[in-house]
């Protein structure tokens, strides 16, 4: 279901003003014509007295220049079909430790657009790709996203309808250092986990829980947080993010490296395959991760539990309107200021018998 509105109705008054207006003018305009000419006693064409033209494009010009200015809106309402038996939240780390990487990035001192070499893309830059490509594959379920480092925070909450775009607004590696009191240790496994599992429906009858860390956490996991996980009967699909070979990369005001953070970025799958075998799930290797859609599709499995969401929005119809005003702007130049007279046929022609 589909309907137009205009967020600037009043501006739709000028049309009722200019269309009056149009007319007056050029009728007042035809007959000062006439009476000079008699005057001069010169003879006119009868194409130029002609006022219905010049009004009706005229008219429709300034129409649509008020009808784009109107801003229209078309406002429509979908029914989306959904998979209502399953859940996914998405746990990200964003500990310090994921601003790794194996090269500098060269961009950093470029002025100009610049494409970032694979080797200087940050873990955390890379694991955030994982979670798009994966909830572009996985259908329409509802999904969520959980940023953690010393503490958890809700960057997405679940929904059928995920904008990725959030995954770029404050996700950064360290962004929740400021929190601890000890930014060298501040990275709690568990605690994200625990917290993620008290989110999830009772209702769902499929929770999967996918966590994107290097593994390197200050604390180790506690009985609890895997007892949470198995209450709500919650499956882990763990992703190792990054390699032992990588580094915090340093850079002089000028964007420029000069060495890296001699702290070693170690990755460890010790809880992250803890995770996944005491809850059926599994791990997987970053250069795997293409394999983990395929995976959650597999719990998922088919059914016929689809439900319905509705989806509304607005689309502007400004542009269409402006397209259409460029036109007829073009005819009214054509034929009033460079000169071209188009072929007219009268109504009265297209009746006439020949004999």
């Amino acid at each position: 279901m589909s309907a137009m509105w205009f967020r600037e109705p009043l501006v739709l008054l000028v049309i009722l003003i200019f269309v009056p207006l149009l007319a007056f003018l050029l009728t007042r305009a035809r007959s000062q014509q006439i009476r000079l000419a008699a005057k001069a006693n010169l003879e006119i064409e009868p194409h130029s007295l002609r006022l219905w033209p010049k009004m009706a494009i005229s008219s429709l010009l300034v129409s649509f220049l008020v009808l784009a200015l109107a801003q229209p809106q078309l406002h429509s309402v979908k029914s989306i079909p959904v998979r209502s038996d399953t859940q996914v939240a998405f746990l990200l780390d964003v500990s310090l430790s994921m601003a790794g990487s194996k090269e500098s990035n060269p961009c950093i001192a470029e002025k100009d657009p610049c494409a970032i070499p694979q080797d200087s893309v940050l873990r955390i830059d890379r694991a955030k790709e994982i979670i798009k490509e994966t909830m572009d594959s996985i259908g329409v379920v509802s999904v969520g996203v959980y940023g953690f480092s010393g503490k958890t925070v809700w960057q997405m909450p679940f929904t059928y309808s995920p904008q990725k775009e959030l995954l770029d607004n404050g996700l950064t590696a360290g962004s929740l250092q400021a929190v601890c009191r000890n930014a060298e240790k501040c990275s709690d496994f568990g605690s994200a986990v625990y917290v993620v599992a008290e989110d999830f429906g009772y209702s769902y009858e499929k929770k999967i829980l996918v966590v994107l860390s290097d593994g390197d956490s200050d604390k180790p996991l506690q009985q609890y947080m895997l007892d949470s996980l198995a209450t709500k009967n919650i499956k882990v699909f763990s992703v190792s993010i990054g390699s032992d070979d990588e580094h915090i990369w340093l850079y002089d005001n000028d964007g420029n490296s000069t060495g890296y953070f001699p702290k070693p970025l170690p990755v460890k799958d010790t809880d992250l395959t803890l995770l996944a075998d005491n809850t059926g799930g599994r791990v997987f290797k970053e250069e795997e991760s293409g394999d983990l859609a395929p995976a959650i599709l597999s719990v998922m499995g088919n059914s016929d539990v689809v439900d319905y969401v509705t989806s509304e929005g607005d689309t502007s119809l400004s542009p269409l309107f402006l397209f259409a005003a460029m036109i007829v702007w073009l005819v009214f130049t054509l034929i009033y200021i460079v000169g071209v007279r188009p072929p007219l046929i009268s109504i009265r022609s297209l009746f006439k018998v020949k004999k």
